[in-house]
């Protein structure tokens, strides 16, 4: 998805231009699917809701997600990441794996890769 964000923000100049008319993830999505889209705001929905709605996407299903706020577990705002797939774990957590487009961000929160929260009931 990061590919086509990049090949749409030289159509229109630059990210700046697409970030100063509001056309983020969804729109860029349209114009180069064809394919309907929407957008998902958490302070709109609740995290059950958006749970549902994510998990329940098929695999031909395009979904991206990014950070606008802050700096969360070393991932930046404003980059957008793909959603692989999503899994809840027997205690109820509910994990979801993106694709981290850039070599040099790494998640280091909750469920990261080095995580304690990893026992061998759950790997």
């Amino acid at each position: 998805m990061p590919l086509f964000e990049k090949a749409v923000s030289k159509f229109y100049g630059s990210y700046e231009a697409l970030a100063n008319n509001g056309y983020y993830q969804t729109p860029v999505n349209n114009d180069i699917w064809g394919a309907p889209g929407y957008s998902l705001f958490h302070d709109i929905y609740s995290e059950v809701d958006l749970w549902n709605r994510i998990s329940g996407t098929g695999p031909t299903c395009i979904v991206t997600c990014w950070n606008e706020k802050s700096t969360y577990g070393g991932l930046m705002p404003w980059h957008v990441f793909t959603i692989i797939k999503t899994h809840q774990l027997s205690n109820g957590t509910r994990l979801v794996q993106l694709r981290n487009p850039f070599a040099w961000e790494w998640y280091q929160g909750p469920w990261s890769d080095e995580s304690s929260e990893w026992t061998e009931q759950f790997k």
